[in-house]
């Protein structure tokens, strides 16, 4: 099984079409965000955001936009999950579906899951992550991101 899944991994690297992301340069921060996110490393997720970002999430107050506006969606965003039940949260961002870049700015469409546990029960969100990206003196740096997906559902079980 272990071979089989390397063996997945490694042709679906050495595909060209993986190869080159149509939103070129500007997929850098999403990747940078994710990673960072997924390590835990919020300083470094934030450093991926222009200094005064807008953001839109399924947390109240649903909007966050300004100098503080990742700081206070990330405190906002724990209190609902700490309200709500969810534990061992995590978030993928995945493929680009949609990339229109113009000069010093993009717009950028991945495919994104958001998967945690509620209540012992393994759960999952298949969304989409609409993300405007800007091209500053430093590098591209994420403007503003919403998330858009439906409710969770259970995930589904492995199949054997």
């Amino acid at each position: 099984m272990r071979l089989m899944l390397i063996a997945a991994v490694a042709a679906a690297l050495a595909t060209p079409a993986l190869a080159a992301d149509p939103a070129g340069a500007a997929r850098a921060p999403i990747d940078a965000f994710a990673a960072a996110f997924a390590k835990g490393d919020m300083a470094a997720a934030k450093a991926t955001h222009v200094a005064s970002p807008t953001i839109l999430d399924e947390p109240p107050p649903f909007m966050w936009s300004g100098k503080d506006a990742f700081d206070t969606w990330l405190a906002d965003l724990g209190a609902d999950s700490k309200a709500a039940g969810r534990t061992a949260e995590s978030l993928v961002i995945g493929r680009t579906l949609r990339a229109e870049t113009k000069g010093d700015a993009a717009y950028v469409i991945a495919a994104a899951t958001y998967s945690f546990t509620k209540d012992g029960v393994a759960m999952v969100e298949a969304g989409r992550m609409t993300f405007v990206v800007k091209k500053l003196a430093g590098g591209w740096k994420i403007a503003g991101w919403t998330w858009t997906g439906p409710r969770p559902s259970p995930k589904p079980a492995p199949k054997p």
